[in-house]
């Protein structure tokens, strides 16, 4: 039974078209090692942004609520 199965499999298989799909599976493995090969190390330090920086170097922001609170800033107050 498994001699029967193995010769009808073996009868249905395509040489050429084997061929062409190991071919394929190559150039998309090539293609793969060529990328990984290109792409920026993960553990390189890189230097940070601008926009980054900019956000980092920010002092500290608050509401004018906080601010009219502690006094340090007074709100128009409009008389109607």
């Amino acid at each position: 039974m498994a001699r029967q199965s193995l010769e009808q499999r073996y009868a249905s298989l395509n040489p050429v078209l084997l061929g062409k799909q190991i071919e394929q599976r190559l150039n998309e493995l090539l293609k793969t090692i060529h990328r990984k090969e290109t792409a920026p190390v993960a553990g390189r330090k890189l230097s940070p942004r601008s926009v980054t920086s900019f956000v980092t170097q920010q002092g500290a922001v608050r509401s004018p609520v906080e601010m009219t609170q502690q006094g340090a800033v007074r709100l128009p107050v409009e008389m109607t």
